[in-house]
């Protein structure tokens, strides 16, 4: 009788499971074991698109958009607390309470909560906007501007909502005048005001090029859009560029200096990223956005359409842009994605877990609908999906404190599985061995030199290949040739293998497996600057933690995340 083909992860998906992968992960939030079986496709496979899209940015069905805001939900209930213990409290009596329980604020943004919530000291759970009509004399001409622009294009704003431009990390955002019901529309914006590489003024140049535009990113068509119009102060466009007048990124690691990535993300995996993205935009903008330039010199100019600029809109698309999803007679076609696109309005919401809208797409207008009940006085919120601090820190520039993000993972890296084995190997033949059956291992496509396990704070994120993993390579010689010689399949496969495997069941582990995995974790901290015990000491001291600069706290809830889950293995496999 001939073996039973053997369970492999598939690398070739097609782009309809791709998009239907992130539409379940980010809209509907859908666990990876969940998608795997309404899909019928591999746990592993799962991972491996929604990591593709985290580390990428290429696949995303998602709004990208927005960032993190200066105080968290727990942040402000503090400050209620402060004020109903002791309501007369100054702004600093509020300030210096609030550092000695590890949380900095400044005193202009404590003013600000107060002003929103209409009482002399906090706001509410959300980040700062201020009507623009409380400060008719300050940043206010963009947003006048724009709103102008908006009215002109037929966007319809809905007179419960206003915009906010003041005192904010992200500038802009939207809030309720008044109640606003579930299954309310906020605005609608019509598909003419949209800007794409359709509805930009040298669409029928991209159009007729774009054979030469074509990049594994598919971004390109867009960004030479954008740079056309964002230089022109005649561009139809132009009050909605108004909102970033000099066109200042989100601070996103890839802007940040070699030393700062060397120092302060060493280990966190976000520096081999940000490296693999400025390699390929550079790469990207030499081989085809350049060249491009080159060929219309009555458009464009290299000096002023550098590579620098380049950049910057690239971190504009990552944050700013949506995709919209194909509908199912499309999927079942075989068409490709649909291209990014910016979506003025939209893309100023912002960002938490438990937002309150979403963006429908309809052939003439596009939407935005709340999903929950909002108060008068409270932002509206989009949210980017279930991402740990190195993905938000990698793609959009901020981290969640800890311990607000439920979602956060930590990695061990596959190849560090592999030499932890080699390690242990006391001969030269147990190298050739444990090389032998990572061969095996690679032949089934279970692991790769740049893959990694992924940890989450309650489950194994990729147990597929980890449980197969720790198995082959702890087997004994006759049952690793029988397992070679069946390519992989078994007969008498345990039922708990298909069983989602949380972090609890490491301790339950056969040793062998808890042996090798906990190994390999202590070589994965080694690749850290600091221990656990001083980022915990920088991160629970308030004074301490009051002298870092911005980039060294969100680098720090980075380390510090990944660290408490790796520890948390050592715990559990010792």
């Amino acid at each position: 009788m001939e073996p039973r083909t053997k369970k492999r992860k598939s690398k070739e998906v097609s782009m309809p499971v791709k998009e239907a992968i992130m539409e379940l992960r980010n809209h509907k939030k859908s666990t990876i074991r969940d998608i795997a079986k309404t899909l019928g496709v591999s746990k592993s496979t799962v991972l491996y698109i929604v990591k593709k899209q985290e580390r990428t940015g290429g696949l995303s069905n998602s709004k990208r958009s927005g960032r993190p805001r200066k105080t968290t939900v727990m942040d402000d209930q503090k400050m209620f607390a402060i004020l109903e213990k002791n309501p007369s409290s100054t702004v600093e009596q509020i300030k210096i309470t609030l550092q000695n329980v590890g949380i900095e604020v400044s005193e202009s943004t404590i003013k600000r909560r107060l002003h929103q919530q209409k009482i002399r000291g906090f706001t509410s759970a959300y980040r700062p906007m201020v009507c623009e009509e409380t400060n008719p004399m300050g940043n206010t001409l963009p947003v006048t501007n724009f709103l102008g622009w908006c009215e002109e294009m037929g966007l319809e704003l809905s007179p419960k909502v206003y915009i906010s431009s003041e005192g904010t990390v992200a500038q802009y955002g939207m809030m309720a005048r008044e109640d606003i019901l579930v299954g309310e529309v906020l605005f609608s914006i019509p598909r003419s005001a949209l800007l794409s590489q359709n509805t930009t003024r040298v669409h029928d140049l991209l159009l007729k090029e774009q054979e030469t535009l074509a990049s594994p990113s598919g971004w390109v068509p867009l960004l030479i859009a954008l740079m056309y119009e964002a230089t022109d102060s005649g561009s139809p466009w132009a009050p909605y560029f108004g909102l970033w007048p000099v066109l200042d990124p989100p601070d996103l690691p890839m802007f940040w200096s070699d030393k700062e990535k060397t120092t302060l993300l060493q280990g966190t995996g976000v520096s081999e990223a940000v490296k693999k993205d400025l390699e390929n935009m550079e790469q990207e903008y030499e081989s085809i956005v350049l060249p491009f330039i080159q060929r219309h010199p009555h458009l464009f100019n290299p000096e002023e359409h550098s590579l620098d600029l380049y950049k910057r809109l690239v971190a504009f698309v990552m944050a700013y842009s949506f995709q919209e999803s194909l509908e199912e007679e499309e999927e079942d076609s075989g068409k490709e994605d649909n291209p990014p696109m910016m979506v003025p309005v939209a893309d100023l919401l912002n960002h938490v877990a438990q937002h309150n809208a979403h963006l429908e797409f309809t052939p003439d207008y596009l939407r935005m609908i709340t999903t929950r009940p909002v108060q008068a006085g409270q932002e509206l919120f989009n949210t980017y999906g279930q991402m740990a601090n190195w993905q938000l820190l990698h793609m959009y520039g901020f981290t969640e404190p800890h311990p607000q993000n439920s979602n956060d993972t930590a990695d061990i890296q596959m190849t560090t599985l592999r030499k932890a084995a080699l390690y242990a190997a006391t001969s030269e033949d147990g190298c050739a061995r444990v090389q032998e059956r990572w061969d095996l291992l690679c032949d089934m496509e279970m692991v790769g030199e740049e893959g990694a396990f992924v940890f989450g704070c309650e489950e194994v994120m990729t147990d597929e290949e980890l449980r197969t993993c720790l198995k082959v390579l702890c087997m004994s010689a006759e049952e690793f040739a029988e397992y070679k010689e069946n390519e992989g399949w078994e007969e008498d496969e345990d039922d708990d293998d298909e069983q989602t495997l949380i972090m609890e069941d490491l301790s339950r582990l056969p040793a062998p497996w808890r042996q090798l995995l906990h190994a390999s974790t202590i070589l994965t901290l080694k690749d850290f600057a600091s221990d656990l015990d001083s980022d915990h000491a920088m991160i629970t001291n308030a004074a301490t933690y009051a002298k870092l600069s911005v980039r060294e706290r969100h680098a720090l809830q980075v380390r510090y995340g990944q660290k408490r889950i790796l520890h948390r293995i050592l715990e559990l496999t010792n």
